[in-house]
């Protein structure tokens, strides 16, 4: 594999990885929101 596509494929799986965290974290928070306004 030539640099070039090894750096692609990193820069690939951090960018889900970042995307994941971020809708998990935003899921959370709605979450909680939910159960604050509930309670």
């Amino acid at each position: 594999m030539t640099e070039k596509r090894r750096r692609m494929k990193l820069y690939q799986n951090i960018s889900q990885s970042v995307t994941y965290v971020l809708t998990t974290k935003r899921k959370f928070y709605e979450n909680r929101k939910n159960k604050l306004a509930k309670g």
